[in-house]
């Protein structure tokens, strides 16, 4: 097992929380526990680790809970070297990486792991943040909700989670393992963006809908179920002329890209949208009644808007019977 030295010092662990991001290009940064990944008073200016210290530190983070043989990562990123010059090549860039984790006044081994056995590791006991696994245990979360279950505190937590995706993992890095990881991410990106826009459609957001829908297509134009759930939004909305056109540039990226035609759903879609007399028939059943409920539930906090400024009121005139109006300035 691997052990740290920041284990034997007594009281000596660090004030402040290691943060890395690997959506877009590697930044570490050291801040107060708890802080945000938004910059808040108190960060530390972030580091930006490049080369194969990033590449390195990247490995660590995404390879598991696991420690690795130096002959191991020697092998990964210097395997073009002989042996005794990768090594050292590792040894140098676990230095400088040490360097950046670990800065003045930090324990040894509070977030970088070696012992005698030639292991390397990340000290997953350590107080970390990094953006690409919060990112994934939310979207796990929120991808078991179905669009017309999710509250309103759910969809706003997938918005927040979502947030947290600022560009491809590790942007310049093209290693077999990185490119992996960064498909595999992107692919959940884009389910939670699917889930969040089907809620938007559900709920009758068809604007909120819209925008998510644009955002789903600039990285995946040829997602044929997208286009018809923006046709859905479009026509929900009231611009039919804007669904139709979305139907017919579906049809351009199809017959380009790949040489088909739209499946019968989407004919059928586009069929009805164009003969339909109220756009409104067009979006999904429920979607009429959640806003009606929506509507409702604003009635409610604006009665308690009411009762609240009343209480004021009764503040201010301590006389003022229950139920009672106060008189008038200029009653007699």
């Amino acid at each position: 097992m691997l052990s740290t030295a920041a284990d034997d010092a007594m009281g000596m662990q660090p004030m402040t929380q290691l943060t890395v991001s690997l959506f877009g290009s590697l930044q570490v940064s050291h801040q107060p526990s708890g802080i945000s990944f938004g910059g808040r008073p108190g960060r530390s200016p972030a580091t930006h680790p490049t080369g194969k210290v990033a590449r390195l530190l990247a490995y660590l983070l995404l390879g598991g809970r696991q420690s690795h043989q130096r002959d191991e990562l020697a092998e990964c990123f210097w395997g073009d070297r002989d042996s005794n010059s990768a090594r050292r090549c590792l040894s140098t860039a676990v230095w400088r990486l040490r360097q950046i984790v670990e800065p003045a006044g930090t324990p040894s081994g509070t977030y970088l792991l070696s012992n005698a056995g030639d292991e390397i590791a990340f000290n997953w006991e350590s107080d970390h943040r990094v953006d690409c696994l919060e990112f994934e245990v939310r979207i796990d979360s929120a991808l078991r909700i179905r669009p017309e279950s999710m509250t309103h505190e759910a969809a706003r937590a997938l918005e927040e989670c979502l947030g947290l995706y600022r560009g491809e993992l590790l942007c310049g890095v093209y290693d077999s393992w990185a490119l992996r990881e960064r498909e595999r991410l992107r692919s959940r990106y884009l389910d939670g963006l699917t889930l969040l826009m089907r809620h938007w459609l559900h709920v009758g957001n068809y604007r909120g809908g819209i925008e998510v829908g644009e955002r789903i297509l600039g990285q995946d134009p040829l997602r044929e179920d997208v286009h018809r759930d923006m046709m859905r939004l479009f026509a929900g909305a009231g611009d039919r002329s804007r669904a139709i056109r979305q139907y017919q540039e579906c049809c351009r990226l199809l017959s380009r890209e790949l040489r088909v035609e739209p499946l019968e759903e989407t004919r059928a879609l586009h069929d009805s949208i164009s003969t339909a007399g109220h756009c409104e028939t067009l979006v999904h059943p429920r979607a009429q009644q959640i806003s009606a409920g929506e509507a409702l539930a604003k009635l409610r906090s604006a009665l308690e808007e009411v009762e609240r400024a009343r209480a004021v009121v009764e503040q201010v005139l301590p006389g003022l019977e229950p139920g009672k109006e106060p008189p008038l300035r200029g009653n007699r």
